[in-house]
Order: C-alpha cells, then structure tokens, then sequence
C-alpha cells in the first residue's frame, strides 16, 4: 500500500467566504509528509537487500556502514531516533496551523448557523403571523448562543456554538422579525461574533429582513 494523501475539502458556505492563506494547506502537507516518512519507515526492510556481483545477494552500502550482517533485518536505534526526531518536527509543525485553522473552522460554522437560525425565525414569523424574537448572548460558561421564540412558543431550543467562539463585541443582541417578515429595527443591525483567537466575522440584519454574513469584521 502506497503512502497516503490527504487532501482538504472545502464547502463554500458561502460566496463570501475567505479561507487563511497558507495555514490549512502548511498544515495538510507537514501530515502529508509525516505519513510518507511513515511509510518509507516500515517497508525499508525489503529495500535493503542488496545484490552483490553477478546477482549474487549481498550487503548494501547502509548495511555496512551500520555494521549490520548479510541477512539481518530491522532498524537500528539511530534510525528509530530520526524517525522520532521527523515525526517530532513535523508535529510542531503542523499542530499550530491545525489550531488556527480548526478556531477559524468553527467561527465560519458558528456564524453561518446564526444566520440559518435568523432566517428560520423570519420564515416563522411571517408563517405565524406574529413577531419573532432571535437572542445572541454569551452562555454562562462564555460561548455565544443563540435562541429564538415566538410569544410563549419557542422556534427552536437555545444552540450554544463550538467552545472557541466566545467573542461577542457588541454584546446580547436581540433581532425581531414582523409578522411580514421585517425586521423592527430602523436601521442595518450588525452582528459581530469574534473566536479566541481574536478574528471577527459579522453578520447584517437590513430592514427588509434579509440576513446575510461575511468573513470580515464588517459586511459592507
């Protein structure tokens, strides 16, 4: 079996989606790399049977110079140590660019599902021929969550967002939909949610109801 290739799948969620240059594909290929380096690891035996004159097996030159005997086969505690020592490097490598790329995976998540939840509300409110309340707040233990309700019936139950979205710079905000599907407010209400890692996507309610999101700290 051949080494392994991983690939990244991205889903444009939206047409306004920006992926962090570098970070996820750094991070794919330090894994990529590893898993070959694994690879070449475990099947070396086999490569190491030489051919003498005339076809005759013998030694190769790793052999000799390891001191290993004509026939003998595993590794030695130096290749076991380079081996670790790669699989060290190549984790320190791409364990921070998982990090940043996992915490940015979450917030594009967390955003895109508030705005779902905002166009649920809308749908039902106009369905229900009354007002509709969606409430973005910190929960108790500081990730943003997001509910909705209609007087006395809830939309849907309170979702609290993946544990690295806990920003919300502009704190609980209520949206409220008419029973014609607008929006309350006179004016463009911006959203900003933030992950702990201090990036910031927004998401705008217009007076006409209609929500949309984007990958900045601002939709325009």
């Amino acid at each position: 079996m051949g080494p392994l290739v991983l690939r990244q799948e991205l889903s444009p969620t939206s047409p306004k989606s920006v992926h962090t240059k570098g970070s996820v594909p750094h991070a794919l290929l330090y894994i990529n790399g590893l898993v070959t380096a694994f690879h070449i690891f475990v099947t070396a035996c086999p490569l190491r049977e030489g051919n003498g004159a005339m076809g005759v097996p013998g030694q190769n030159w790793a052999d000799r110079m390891l001191g290993r005997k004509n026939g003998e086969c595993g590794f030695t505690l130096i290749e076991v140590m380079i081996v670790v020592a790669i699989i060290g490097i190549a984790s320190a490598l791409a364990i921070p660019n998982y990090v940043q790329w996992k915490a940015q995976h979450d917030l594009r998540e967390a955003v895109s599902e508030i705005a779902s939840n905002l166009n649920l509300a809308r749908v039902v409110a106009m369905n229900r021929n009354r007002q509709a309340t969606v409430t973005i707040q910190l929960s108790g233990s500081g990730v943003v969550q997001v509910s909705g309700n209609t007087p006395g019936v809830a939309i849907f139950p309170a979702q609290t967002m993946n544990g690295s979205v806990t920003g919300l710079p502009g704190g609980t905000t209520n949206v409220v939909f008419s029973s014609m599907g607008l929006s309350t407010a006179s004016a463009n209400q911006a959203i900003q949610i933030a992950n702990s890692k201090g990036l910031v996507y927004s998401l705008s309610v217009m007076p006409s109801g209609k929500v949309t999101w984007c990958a900045t700290s601002t939709c325009p």
